[in-house]
């Protein structure tokens, strides 16, 4: 339901019943609140003359390099600009050196790391998407056990929603997920790092260092991108710990770019091999769903980008 009032506030009033035998844990309020303004020039025309132009410029450019037909060249960003390439050279020049853009090395440009980051902060630092909340539930209903999804900002593992089953006898995820939990200890951490890009788990490494004892003793780099890879191949992540046994995919984009994760906690008695093997492909096809709404505007550079170390696993 939509409500319009004359100062252009709009409220959305969104009724979320998740599905019968699961109880949604939701870490951000279901409300959307947004203002628009516009100023018309004489003869009703927008005034678009801002009081920083060069700011407007370098926004207009993040636009186009966010475009499906990125990496573009030099002369095609400043023809569709209109602006002299000695102009939108210094533009890219600052925005990559901002890590806002990137600099292919054969004079074509996308988008860079930083913006990517940026797009998560947004997707994921306000309401979660109803359409997300959803998904968790439907999971949850389904398997029966708790239900996490998570995702990857700056380098931390972020928790956006939680939703539990109803069996007598269920994991407390809130000594599971307790704030101040390393990343390496969870499943869902492990997995986003075994698919983020390689500047991800730099500033993850730069942040948190080696999982040593967090997760078998892992206290170099070699060993680190052996469990990693090995995670990469086999498409998810497990642990078995305290009579608990935790699982985790990868919620990735159409494009393969890493989105969070999707894991389940269940006591180590209800997973055996079969019961495992199912819940790993619910929890997959759930990704996959979540991947089609949880939308992040990428080019293909995740696919295409020569250095990144995972193209050897």
């Amino acid at each position: 339901h939509v409500d319009k009032n004359p100062r252009e506030t709009y409220t959305y009033r969104i009724d979320l019943r998740p599905p019968p035998g699961a109880v949604l844990d939701i870490i951000h309020p279901l409300s959307y609140s947004t203002r628009h303004h516009t100023t018309l020039m004489k003869g009703g025309e927008v005034d678009r003359k801002t009081p920083v132009e060069s700011l407007r410029k370098g926004l207009a450019i993040l636009d186009i390099l966010a475009g499906p037909d990125a990496p573009l060249p030099l002369a095609h960003i400043a023809k569709r600009m209109g602006l002299k390439r000695s102009t939108t050279y210094n533009l890219l020049k600052t925005l990559s050196l901002c890590g806002y853009a990137t600099n292919d090395g054969e004079g074509r440009y996308r988008s860079g790391p930083e913006a990517r980051e940026l797009a998560r902060k947004l997707l994921t630092t306000g309401p979660v998407s109803p359409l997300l909340l959803r998904r968790v539930g439907e999971t949850s209903a389904t398997l029966d056990e708790a239900v996490v999804l998570t995702a990857f900002l700056s380098g931390r593992r972020r928790v956006l929603a939680r939703a539990r089953g109803s069996q007598v006898i269920q994991v407390a995820w809130d000594a599971l997920e307790e704030r101040g939990r390393r990343h390496w200890e969870t499943v869902t951490g492990r997995v986003m790092a075994a698919f983020c890009k390689a500047e991800e788990l730099c500033r993850l490494l730069e942040r948190e260092g080696f999982p040593g004892a967090c997760w078998e003793g892992i206290s170099s780099s070699e060993a680190l991108m052996s469990a990693l890879c090995a995670i990469r191949a086999a498409g998810y992540a497990e642990a078995h710990e305290c009579g608990v046994a935790s699982y985790a995919v990868p919620i990735l984009s159409e494009s393969g770019v890493l989105l969070g994760a999707l894991g389940s906690h269940l006591p180590e008695f209800r997973s055996q091999a079969a019961r495992a093997a199912c819940l790993i492909d619910v929890l997959r096809n759930a990704a996959e769903q979540l991947g089609r709404v949880w939308i992040i505007d990428q080019s293909d550079e995740e696919r295409q980008e020569r250095n990144d170390p995972w193209t050897h696993c």
